[in-house]
């Protein structure tokens, strides 16, 4: 999920505001822009004002506040059932809403007898998410730091308690997550793990029980222990030991074959070449071996995929019309998939063959996308849809205003 934001823009008097927004990484890397027409009329009245209200939220019915002209009599619609209350002598009013469960709610508030409201976007969620799953880990293991990785809903934060100190990790967009926790020494320690998504909905618990030993040599310290999604046949697992000295070597199993290397003597570090086996789920087994004796495994989780997705349903795709001045200046035109239209969690890519511009859309869970790009009637956008092992799909043309 994209993080929210909120940004206050003064606009321009009595004319129509077209704002450019720009999304810019740590890195300076910007995207293209996303523009949004907003019309400025000092004619209207003045609108309800009302504070900012958490969204998603488990919380129903919520409860809304603001302020208005004194004593105005104030309808709230788009809950589930209307609501109407009467502003103090000060213009100041409280509303208590019941939003329509588990769905979005677009809630506008206007004063009796005016056209001008107030719109407040509140998603209701009160559905916990399942419990975290963890990915394979060492144990007994020689280390007391310990990196679990797994996956869960997207969007959520996975909490670890039980170890020497909570510890926690946001899940990505493709719902894989990293947390780092310290274990007890030469004991067992049982770990307690708990999803939690943005609305505070919280997982059942998940037990994990790791026992170290000071007595078993000590796992492996992979690099990445959870990469993206690859279509290369091989992986490169890098990574290094605690003591470097002479004699030691790496193993790696569970890929299309058994792979070694050597460790470094002066630094410890190793770089294994792994063939993987083809589109599927290749968990690798990690382990350090000197003479017979062979460390606790550390593990690294890789798919390999290969194969290219299906080219973009057209028929699960409408086109909005376009807005701007015709072709002369082309106005942004909403690009909107349903459900099936790409695969699940691609990345849309929305191009303008006419104009040579195009505009990126991640795809849901369920393979729907919104985006946009410049367009005026007649140009022809073609739509491909990339995984994420980077496999991209033939492409879908559809003209717009067809």
């Amino acid at each position: 999920l994209a993080d929210a934001f909120r940004v206050l823009v003064p606009l321009v008097a009595d004319r129509v505001n077209t704002l450019a927004f720009v999304a810019r990484d740590a890195a300076g890397n910007a995207s293209e822009p996303t523009v949004v027409e907003v019309e400025q009329d000092g004619s209207l009245p003045t609108p309800v004002e009302v504070e900012p209200v958490p969204s998603p939220t488990a919380t129903n019915p919520i409860t809304l506040r603001g302020r208005t002209e004194a004593d105005a009599t104030l309808q709230v619609s788009g809950g589930a059932t209307p609501v109407e209350v009467v502003a103090d002598g000060e213009g100041r009013f409280t509303a208590e809403v019941t939003l329509e469960a588990n769905a979005r709610s677009e809630l506008r508030v206007a004063r009796v007898g005016s056209e001008v409201e107030t719109v407040i976007v509140v998603v209701h969620d009160d559905l916990a998410p399942d419990a975290p799953v963890v990915d394979p880990v060492a144990s007994p293991t020689g280390s007391r730091d310990v990196t679990l990785t797994g996956s869960a809903e997207p969007g959520a934060r996975v909490n670890v308690s039980g170890g020497e100190a909570a510890a926690a990790g946001d899940v990505g967009e493709s719902g894989r997550w990293v947390v780092p926790v310290r274990i007890a020494e030469d004991a067992e320690t049982t770990l307690t793990l708990v999803a939690s998504d943005r609305a505070g909905n919280a997982s059942a618990p998940l037990e994990l029980a790791i026992a170290h030993s000071s007595s078993v040599p000590a796992a492996p310290s992979v690099d990445d222990p959870a990469p993206a999604p690859t279509n290369v046949a091989a992986h490169v697992v890098s990574g290094s030991v605690a003591e470097a000295r002479a004699g030691l070597s790496v193993e790696v199993r569970g890929g299309a074959e058994t792979a070694m290397a050597e460790v470094s003597a002066e630094t410890g570090a190793f770089s294994v070449d792994v063939a993987l086996a083809a589109n599927t789920e290749n968990v690798l087994e990690v382990v350090v071996l000197e003479g017979a004796l062979e460390s606790a495994p550390a593990f690294v989780s890789i798919v390999h995929d290969d194969i290219a997705p299906d080219a973009p349903d057209a028929g699960a795709i409408s086109v909005g019309s376009p807005g701007g001045l015709g072709c002369l200046l082309r106005g942004s035109v909403n690009v909107t998939g349903g459900a099936g239209a790409v695969e699940a969690q691609g990345r849309v890519r929305i191009e303008n063959v006419t104009a040579e511009t195009g505009r990126t859309a991640s795809a849901d869970g369920e393979g729907s996308f919104s985006g946009s790009v410049p367009a005026c009637d007649g140009d022809l956008l073609s739509l491909t849809v990339m995984d994420a092992a980077g496999n991209a799909s033939e492409a879908t043309e559809i003209a717009v205003g067809d």
